[in-house]
């Protein structure tokens, strides 16, 4: 439903249609009178088709207690940005602030700058993984957000940690300019596998972390990462990037476009870092 508002906003703002903007603001509506938790703040994840609360474990939760994740909260951001985007309305301003700040105050650990997976409904945290491609791609996400309310104080204060995040993704980076998925902190395990979006992501992350530096450090760690994945994802014969790569280099065997993959995190890396370096 996140993406259906992004979807929808982003193709009024290409073509001007009156109805694609329309669906957006009633499904933004549709969030904000059923998805709500209108005691503790945030957004519960799933359910049923009348709106009746579910829980489906579907990206990690291991227990009923996991009722607020950070992933449902990043989707729904990067959508009330680009819904606000279009429609600058005065409440789409304040929802979309209490996304922000709903990261900078709940979901951001303050001790390492990684982000929590998993809270209950009070934002206790239910989790034990630190996800790399997760942090980075938050990292860049806030400063979208907050540039777009163009609140200088709130600014301030998401650059500040955008770095701080994008460091603590660092833990992940690897020799060969990729990085891992994540971490199991419970076990200490670290899953090696170079998945398509968390190198998209990273590419992103590290150029927004250059630009709100200009510390050529992070400069370094985008191109380092596209090399990478320019090397092993992209898929020079058949088309298309694999969806993942061992750690020795092999592609795997998923699909190219299902469930979980198609061509999003890395067609928007590319139009981000169009975007982002004109004329080049």
């Amino acid at each position: 439903m996140s993406f259906f508002i992004y979807g929808m906003a982003e193709y009024y703002r290409a073509t001007g249609d009156k109805e694609a903007l329309k669906t957006a603001k009633d499904i933004f509506e549709k969030f904000e009178k059923y998805a709500l938790d209108k005691e503790s703040n945030g957004y519960f994840e799933v359910f049923s088709r009348d709106w009746k609360r579910t829980h489906d474990r579907l990206i990690g939760e291991t227990t009923i207690n996991d009722e607020k994740t950070m992933n449902t909260h990043l989707h729904l951001m990067e959508s009330y940005a680009n819904l606000y985007r279009v429609w600058p309305d005065k409440r789409m301003a304040e929802r979309l602030r209490n996304l922000v700040e709903i990261f900078l105050d709940k979901i951001i650990d303050k001790k390492t700058f990684h982000l929590i997976n998993f809270m209950d409904r009070n934002w206790n945290s239910t989790s034990k993984i630190d996800s790399y491609g997760h942090d980075i791609e938050a990292s860049w996400l806030l400063c979208e957000a907050a540039n777009l309310l163009k609140d200088h104080a709130l600014l301030a204060r998401v650059k500040e940690v955008s770095i701080k995040i994008a460091d603590a993704a660092s833990e992940g980076l690897q020799p060969d300019g990729s990085l891992d998925y994540e971490k199991d902190n419970s076990t200490g395990h670290m899953s090696s596998e170079k998945s398509w979006w968390v190198q998209s992501e990273c590419i992103v992350g590290y150029l927004n972390a250059f630009e709100l530096t200009e510390n050529e450090k992070y400069l370094d760690r985008a191109i380092n990462c596209w090399n990478y994945t320019k090397n092993h994802l992209v898929d020079n014969k058949e088309g298309g990037w694999f969806s993942s790569v061992s750690e020795s280099g092999i592609a795997g065997k998923g699909d190219k476009g299902g469930f979980w993959v198609c061509p999003y995190h890395n067609g928007r890396m590319c139009m981000e870092v169009i975007e982002r370096i004109p004329g080049k």
